[in-house]
């Protein structure tokens, strides 16, 4: 008997692993395991410790049901972690050596992320407050709105919320605030004598420069602030990259965004980013990455399919403390890189090809720490050997289900662009249990952004695609990152030169992989993806039904009414840009859809804000009359596939139930 098709209803048996930290020198390792709870009907995440050396694991808990983001104390005698035990995420601390689990923060907007100090005796951790603590802000109170940043998807109305950087004494268990002002302070870093913290800020920026950050120091003891770069724009959305001190603790290595890049960030798209040294003293601030390295574009990158193993940390000092070691993209793949840090600069690579890593440990006794992910499985936790790059030992075996499922790999294509300009990058999914002589209808799925890329771990949900009986084709087409600074032209993504890309995929997957029905193919995708599939729908008959998702419709809309607003300082006058939004808006075309097409949008989503849904389906159903259109719209959903279980089910079922109707 063959293994079963994997099926939506495995959402609910599969468990996602984050946040592990590897502690050489007690021979263990804690990571965070959230999977559903059918008794609870909710998502449930514990802190699992597991010995290396007799494989036993436990369960930290201080009795809540979201325990996540585990970090050794130095000294690796306790451990710390965020729980909701008691309402809002706090500080927790395990003690190994009496089992007492004791509450350190009484945060009242909650914690979202911390740091022990380098000696023990502190926490850094953020945590969000308004501008004014003093003055008690009603639930019910009216939202006054004076600048751009005013709300966030995921987070709602933003007025007047900031995140702040404090400091926690864990004896006299004071915690003090460090930063003020209507900004965000992210990515916090303790230098090596736990005198000071790094962090980036847009402090020194407009609210209408969202990306803006600069690198700053505070110190511990008496909350000064010291701006130490400026200029160039230190790395934090959409991929962020916390700070690294080398080890005597008088540079700070920051990935960042180059000046003279951004100012072509409109016509080329989001720019490569840089690793820069920066001096403590403000003196220095250098570009040590390689001006043309033909083996790795850039020091940071944006991934799909990380699957489970998942952790904040992209960089880590090699064991010499000479070298930063790395997680970029290349090709569609996500490898591991090392660079020195003085002298020529050179990139090398430690591990990689066809597998996806996902985060990095400090490195211990010549091992570190990675996750690794790939096509067939949903990534776990491994040792690597830092100077090889060898995988020396598997941590973790998670989902032990997909051993029961028929999981398939993708075939790789390659198609050279029609207007010569490059090559473009695509990847097959075949059905599960594929009979041999059969021909299977096949779905094209355009990923977001439109700079990530599909990597070579593994989307369940193209499984469940799979194991409905359909073929998966996917691609990185201009826009993409991890092909370098032209492939990833924001104006190829949305000139329609990305949209060629794509039906030329589609034409040498069928091409290539006889058993696929070029008569039936279908198009999904979700934000980036679900413009390209109205785009695809009002600009051409290739297809038989369409599934958009979390879409783009109306560009006036997103314009007033996303999160990330619009700009008009490129047209001469605004009635102009006013038409130009509508030309390019999906909506204006709705009359050329002749497939049917289904639309599934959150009614928080306030990146791609549901208003567009709205309007997208009124006027398709008004200027068809016969053709099958239909919206899903689900509740207290943001920009993302639902997360509350029996949504995400629906969400699923309902498109592979609209392509096994109309293909």
């Amino acid at each position: 008997m063959g293994k079963q098709n994997s099926v939506p209803e495995d959402f609910m048996e599969l468990e996602n692993l984050s946040g592990a930290e590897y502690c050489a020198a007690k021979g263990l390792l804690i990571y965070a395991r959230s999977r559903y709870s059918k008794e609870q009907k909710r998502m449930e995440s514990r802190i699992v410790l597991k010995d290396l050396k007799s494989g036993e694991e436990r369960i930290l808990t201080a009795g809540g049901t979201s325990e996540d983001s585990p970090r050794f104390s130095p000294d690796g005698e306790k451990a710390a972690f965020l729980s909701n035990a008691e309402g809002g995420r706090q500080i927790w601390v395990w003690d190994f050596q009496t089992g007492a689990c004791e509450r350190m923060t009484d945060s009242p907007y909650g914690v979202q992320e911390f740091l022990w100090s380098p000696q023990g005796d502190k926490f850094a951790f953020l945590s969000v407050q308004p501008e004014h603590p003093e003055e008690k802000r009603e639930p019910d109170a009216p939202i006054v709105v004076e600048d751009f940043g005013y709300k966030a998807d995921g987070a709602g109305f933003v007025n007047q919320m900031y995140i702040h950087l404090w400091v926690l004494d864990i004896v006299e268990k004071q915690a003090r605030c460090l930063t003020d002002g209507p900004w965000n302070h992210l990515h916090p870093a303790w230098s090596p004598d736990g005198k000071e913290i790094a962090f980036v800020s847009g402090r020194a920026h407009a609210k209408k420069d969202s990306l803006g950050m600069d690198l700053f120091l505070v110190s511990v003891e008496d909350g000064q602030i010291r701006q130490i770069s400026e200029g160039d724009w230190a790395v934090s959305y959409p991929v962020p990259f916390r700070p690294v001190f080398t080890r005597d603790g008088k540079y700070v290595l920051m990935a960042y965004l180059n000046k003279e890049f951004m100012a072509e960030a409109k016509e080329k798209g989001y720019p490569l980013t840089r690793l820069h040294r920066v001096s403590t003293d403000g003196k220095e601030n250098v570009d040590i990455f390689p001006a043309d390295d033909p083996g790795c574009f850039e020091v940071s990158s944006f991934p799909y399919f990380l699957g489970a193993g998942r952790s904040y940390e992209k960089a880590q000092l090699s064991g010499d403390g000479e070298h930063l070691l790395f997680v970029s993209g290349w090709m569609g793949q996500t490898n591991l890189y090392r660079i020195n840090l003085f002298g020529t600069p050179k990139v090398e690579l430690v591990a990689g090809g066809k597998q996806a890593f996902a985060c990095l440990g400090p490195v211990q006794d010549g091992k570190m720490l990675v996750s690794v992910a790939k096509p067939d499985a949903y990534g776990d936790y491994w040792l690597m050997e830092e100077a090889t790059g060898k995988l020396a030992r598997r941590l973790t075996e998670s989902n032990a289900l997909l051993q029961e499922r028929a999981m398939v790999s993708p075939e790789e294509i390659w198609i050279d662009t029609l207007d010569g300009e490059g090559r473009v990058h695509g990847f097959v999914l075949p059905p599960q249990n594929r009979e041999p002589g059969k021909k299977y209808p096949a779905i094209l799925y355009i990923h977001g952004g439109p700079h990530p890329y599909d990597t070579y771990g593994m989307e369940y949900e193209y499984q469940c695609l799979a194991g409905a009986g359909f073929a998966v084709i996917y691609c990185n087409p201009r826009g993409s990152s991890s092909y370098g600074r032209e492939h990833q032209s924001l104006k190829r993504a949305y000139d329609g030169s990305a949209y060629t890309d794509c039906l030329q995929i589609v034409e040498e997957a069928v091409r290539k992989c006889e058993w696929i029905d070029g008569e039936r193919i279908g198009v999904t995708g979700g934000s980036y993806g679900g413009y390209m599939t109205n785009y695809m729908a009002t600009h051409c008959k290739r297809f038989k039904a369409y599934v958009t998702q979390r879409s783009i419709s109306n560009e006036l809309i997103c314009y007033a009414c996303s999160d990330m607003q619009g700009d008009s300082s490129a047209y001469p006058n605004f009635e102009e840009f006013m038409v130009h939004e509508l030309e390019r808006s999906a909506v204006s075309y709705a009359e050329r859809v002749n497939a049917p097409i289904l639309i599934l949008h959150g009614t928080e989503d306030m990146r791609t804000p549901v208003e567009g849904a709205h309007q997208f389906f009124v006027a398709l159903k008004d200027t068809h009359k016969e053709l099958p259109v239909r919206m899903v719209l689900y509740p207290h959903t943001n920009h993302d596939i639902p997360s509350y279980m029996p949504q995400k089910l629906h969400y699923h079922r309902e498109m592979i139930e609209w392509f096994r109707k109309y293909l």
